[in-house]
């Protein structure tokens, strides 16, 4: 991680809002549940075709961040410590920090509809977790923007690093647009010495990142010097790092939103197996919007059909003779009579 000493920068505290198998960049088009399980940090919303206008509509109150303004969504496979049997247990984050960092009058807000993802970096050395007071896991996003596509078909192409170890380092021709550097951190407070590892299996760790601010307002915090933020900014329930991370974590529990609703996303069984769901686009996917609560839909009124009248015998193809009616018989002529003579009664005949 690049130290934030010689850039502007701001941070945003966030707890875990839920965990479900969606990611709303690799698998929203078609919608359907995602390789691994992911935790999700911000707005309550993962369901994979979650929108931009989605979470910029949603009730910032309800976001698991510290910062009204940042409605963001982020997330990142979800770890979990595996015992000897085999049997993986979810474990959460007690504070998650993103740090915003940027170089004045040099940085481009994110636009609206961005999204991107990092890439990989191996964590858990021999997928082991020390015994520590805390433990980090961190990470950083991408700062070089191409300056056209919103997102790529894998969520990296689009963006890239500076060429560079500096803050200042330029960004390279083919992405030319300077964007803020997130630098992602999840804390976990006294952990034992375990085997941990990710929803997929592995101890590489990424995270993902769908920009939820207004476009100009995050520009006019990057146009001014990272002392103006506070006062530019929400904070939630009052929620304001002090310095002191202890007392900070405990705030944040106290002012905890509901967890997400994700019955109307997925229903599998997703803490304390052995074999955890996944494969991209296996298992079902109840609705690729999250809606939950709603209405239940009623059936359609059934219509009765319409009497349809016989069909017309078509004629046969083979041609019929007419039938032949015999001719009625003519009554027979009426003979003539026999003449009789005239009586003769010398006649002895």
């Amino acid at each position: 991680w690049l130290g934030v000493a010689h850039a502007d920068f701001f941070r945003n505290d966030f707890l875990p809002v839920g965990h479900v198998r969606t990611d709303a960049i690799l698998n929203n088009d078609p919608p359907c549940l995602s390789d691994h399980v992911h935790t999700f940090y911000g707005p309550p919303l993962l369901y994979p075709k979650v929108t931009f206008d989605d979470l910029r509509n949603s009730d910032p109150k309800l976001s698991s961040g510290n910062i009204e303004e940042n409605l963001s969504l982020y997330w990142h496979p979800s770890v979990y410590h595996v015992a000897a049997d085999g049997t993986k247990t979810l474990q959460e984050s007690e504070m998650t920090t993103v740090y915003y960092n940027w170089v004045p009058g040099q940085t481009t807000a994110f636009p609206a509809g961005f999204r991107m993802i990092t890439p990989g970096e191996s964590v858990f050395q021999e997928e082991t977790v020390p015994g520590q007071s805390e433990y980090e896991i961190s990470i950083s996003f991408p700062s070089c923007w191409n300056g056209v596509d919103l997102v790529s078909h894998d969520g990296k192409s689009h963006v890239t690093f500076p060429e560079g170890e500096e803050e200042n380092s330029p960004c390279p021709t083919s992405h030319p647009v300077r964007i803020p550097r997130l630098d992602f951190f999840i804390r976990f407070i006294n952990t034992q010495r375990a085997r941990w590892e990710f929803a997929d299996g592995t101890t590489i760790f990424h995270a993902d990142y769908i920009s939820g601010w207004d476009e100009n307002f995050l520009q006019s915090l990057l146009d001014g010097g990272d002392g103006d933020v506070d006062s530019q900014v929400t904070f939630r329930n009052g929620l304001v790092h002090q310095g002191d991370d202890a007392e900070f974590r405990q705030q944040l529990k106290a002012n905890a939103v509901p967890q997400a609703d994700t019955s109307c996303i997925s229903t599998e069984a997703i803490d304390n197996l052995i074999t955890l769901p996944g494969g991209a686009c296996s298992g079902a996917l109840i609705s690729p919007d999250g809606v939950c609560g709603g209405p239940t839909p009623m059936p359609p009124t059934p219509v009765p059909p319409t009497p349809v009248p016989p069909s017309p015998i078509p004629p046969s193809s083979t041609p019929v003779p007419p039938t032949q009616v015999p001719p009625t018989p003519a009554p027979p002529s009426p003979m003539p009579p026999t003449p009789v003579p005239p009586y003769d009664p010398n006649d002895p005949t």
